[in-house]
């Protein structure tokens, strides 16, 4: 009725006995879905919705749905949803961090709008590159992933250099001017690190890989971008007012931390580093090096039906179609070479 399928397979049809149980408790109606194969699931909605409709019709039997197009329609639903849930915990959580860190309102505002402007940017840029190289979901939470990170990242080294002037004594142009001489090469040598490598995920010809190399690489290039121009524009601006919504006994204490000069926990780790520059060299590359044993043991694999959440409907009907048949429920493709076929 939904004109969307095609092949409809009766399990009772002469030839089609394979599609019954042994215990005869199970049928399979085997269809198709009408036109291209990778653009079935956004057009299944109808067709879930009739079998669902049929299930509630007929509540004494299990009436349920499952393949290609409905559990890809199913998943990305899922990964939709858990791109709110991330927006709606890891955006104000970064900014709590922040006011913390900061001990002012302004100053922890600053990187969040600074994050989240490259993250909209990004996915309007993305939304027109995507014609030319298509991307799947996992790009849109990367990009949000990436952005917010690097966005409060690229913030720190400029909001940590201009304090350090500050407290010697500088301007608050002067400051920023260091800070930006000084933090900014280190922000564009950063951004340019992390884009670099990104495009090597270029070779791989693999859609998935190419997708988060390419949402990466531009949210990347926007807080750098961003970074470079627009955040000390309004450090300059602001001025002073940057500490405005202090939180009054964090703040001082902050302060005289800053007055008193270095911090003894990173001076504690730097001078040893610096007295015995090839020891430390030795057992950072050895530590590294243990840290990267377990991806020696990784397997490529193609993804599939297996890597899908357990919780999703779609794949606990794909479990009760393996347990009631005994096999894999995913048609086998049978392959034939030959010089004429």
């Amino acid at each position: 009725a939904t004109r969307l399928v095609e092949n409809v397979r009766n399990p009772f049809s002469p030839g089609n006995g394979g599609q019954l149980s042994h215990d005869g408790r199970s049928a399979l109606v085997l269809f198709s879905m009408k036109g291209k194969a990778d653009t079935a699931d956004k057009r299944v909605q109808p067709v879930v919705a009739a079998v669902k409709r049929l299930a509630e019709a007929h509540p004494q039997l299990r009436i349920e749905e499952f393949g290609q197009a409905s559990a890809n329609k199913a998943l990305n639903d899922t990964v939709g949803k858990d791109f709110k849930r991330a927006e709606g915990i890891s955006i104000p959580l970064t900014f709590v961090i922040l006011w913390l860190a900061f001990a002012a309102f302004v100053a922890a505002l600053l990187p969040v709008v600074l994050a989240l402007s490259a993250i909209l940017i990004a996915t309007g840029i993305v939304a027109l590159t995507s014609h030319a190289l298509p991307i799947d979901s996992s790009a849109h939470s990367l990009i949000l992933l990436i952005g917010l990170a690097v966005g409060v990242d690229y913030s720190l080294f400029y909001f940590r250099r201009a304090r350090e002037e500050r407290a010697g004594g500088v301007s608050n142009r002067e400051a920023v001017a260091t800070a930006a001489a000084t933090s900014g090469k280190a922000v564009l040598t950063s951004g340019m690190t992390v884009v670099v490598a990104m495009a090597a995920m270029f070779i791989t010809g693999l859609g998935t890989f190419m997708g988060m190399a390419e949402g990466t690489a531009i949210v990347v290039g926007v807080a750098m971008f961003g970074s470079l121009t627009v955040l000390p524009a309004l450090m300059t601006k602001l001025g002073d007012r940057i500490d405005r919504g202090r939180i009054p006994w964090l703040g001082r204490r902050l302060e005289r931390r800053r007055v008193g000069g270095e911090s003894r926990v990173w001076a504690a780790i730097v001078r040893p580093a610096l007295a015995r520059p090839l020891a430390t060299v030795v057992v950072a590359a050895g530590f590294l090096g243990l840290l990267a044993v377990p991806a020696f043991h990784l397997k490529t694999a193609s993804p599939g039906v297996t890597d899908l959440p357990r919780n999703l409907a779609v794949i606990k009907t794909y479990h009760r179609i393996e347990q009631a048949y005994g096999a894999n429920p995913v048609p086998a493709q049978v392959v034939i070479s030959a010089r004429n076929v």
